[in-house]
């Protein structure tokens, strides 16, 4: 899931960040070579961005609004092409291509393209060898991405002393998915001011279905809810190591899980059966991923899984809010009772390079660029 919580993020954090680089970013000659820069900021340290012009993709998912589309095709365009002698296209995939589907197809096929990633989607791609080794344009073009970027969030995406995806930014993924984002006007509607509990979480369904008997309760798969379901059928802190194995994140012991064979499977298919039967969990969602996200998008759906920060206002709030116009979503913890928020996992959303790709020194420097100095981070933090 991962990654529908950050995606649209990071596509705008990206763009928006590039147009400020302004006259802040290493300039290029028309023979290549950089342009000398003040002593004292930070820029002082060049890429050589080659001559040749490069012409570069980013795979994001989701839908590209109308003013992510002008910006691209106008400021941004002209932005890239003169600092860094870059066309950068912008494709987007729907979000069932994540780690497979269409994504998959593009690696096998040999196809020149970046995208983001987590750790458990590196390891499995490394090991096909769809991925590009980084680590030597990484040492190389990265100077001010590694200052602001924490050394363990590289750990996570480095395989036998190789690296192989980029962190962006500095945001640790605490508690990610564990949080339920619900419709908070949809709750606010049926009388109800917040969600506490599983049982707050069933009830603002079965009041919500009495007014709105065409909107479902969740356009996930139930894989997605074992994350922020996790404090209601467990007593542990469960912290998820891909889709198989859980610690708990407030022992001090490193016992693995299998979460197969543990009660806390046992009661999360329990809770799994009852949503189906209750209609809260529609039977399509495993058959017709796609029709759930529209009806998500539509404004009929009443909760999903949430971040560990704000929900995020791109996209997806634009949409709903055309057929709801006080359309608000709001992130809760379910019957957490004062226990910490987890997934102290260190790792950021971060950049993959295709393993096809001649370009891979290219992506790096464009990785480098949007994280030159303060400016950019604050402009890119605002477009979040």
């Amino acid at each position: 899931m991962i990654k529908r919580i950050f995606a649209i993020f990071f596509a705008i954090a990206m763009i928006i960040s590039v147009a400020a680089c302004g006259n802040t970013a290493n300039k290029t000659t028309p023979s290549g070579t950089p342009a000398t820069t003040q002593p004292g900021t930070s820029n002082e340290v060049n890429s050589d961005v080659p001559a040749e012009t490069a012409k570069l993709q980013i795979v994001y998912y989701g839908e590209k609004s109308n003013r992510l589309k002008e910006f691209e095709e106008n400021e941004l365009k002209e932005r890239l092409k003169k600092d860094l002698n870059v066309e950068l296209t912008l494709t987007y995939l729907t979000w069932d291509n994540y780690g497979t589907g269409k994504t998959d197809l593009m690696l096998a096929s040999g196809e020149d393209f970046a995208s983001y990633t987590d750790p458990a989607n590196t390891s499995n791609r490394v090991s096909k060898g769809l991925f590009a080794d980084l680590t030597e344009a990484a040492d190389k073009y990265l100077p001010d991405l590694k200052k602001v970027v924490e050394p363990t969030a590289f750990e996570s995406f480095t395989i036998d002393g190789r690296l192989y995806a980029i962190p962006f930014g500095n945001k640790p993924n605490s508690a990610e998915g564990y949080a339920v984002m619900v419709r908070q006007d949809l709750l606010e509607e049926v009388g109800m001011n917040d969600i506490q509990t599983l049982e707050d979480l069933e009830n603002f369904y079965d009041l919500c279905k009495e007014k709105h008997p065409d909107y479902i309760g969740t356009y996930e798969v139930m894989a997605n809810a074992r994350k922020f379901l996790s404090y209601a059928y467990s007593d542990k802190n469960v912290e998820f190591f891909g889709d198989f194995v859980f610690t708990d994140a407030s022992s001090d012991d490193d016992k693995l899980y299998s979460f197969f064979e543990s009660e806390e499977f046992k009661r999360f298919a329990e809770i799994n059966e009852r949503w189906v039967k209750k209609g809260i969990v529609p039977d399509y969602n495993l058959a017709n991923p796609n029709q759930s996200l529209a009806e998500w998008h539509a404004g009929k759906v009443m909760f999903s899984s949430g971040t560990a920060g704000k929900p995020y206002q791109s996209d997806t709030i634009d949409s709903i809010r055309k057929n709801n116009p006080n359309a608000k979503l709001k992130n809760y913890f379910i019957n957490r009772d004062g226990r910490p928020k987890i997934n102290s996992q260190p790792w950021c959303v971060s950049y993959f390079v295709s393993a096809s790709s001649e370009n891979v020194d290219r992506y790096v420097m464009l990785f480098n660029y949007m994280q030159k100095n303060q400016d950019k981070s604050r402009t890119r933090t605002n477009a979040g």
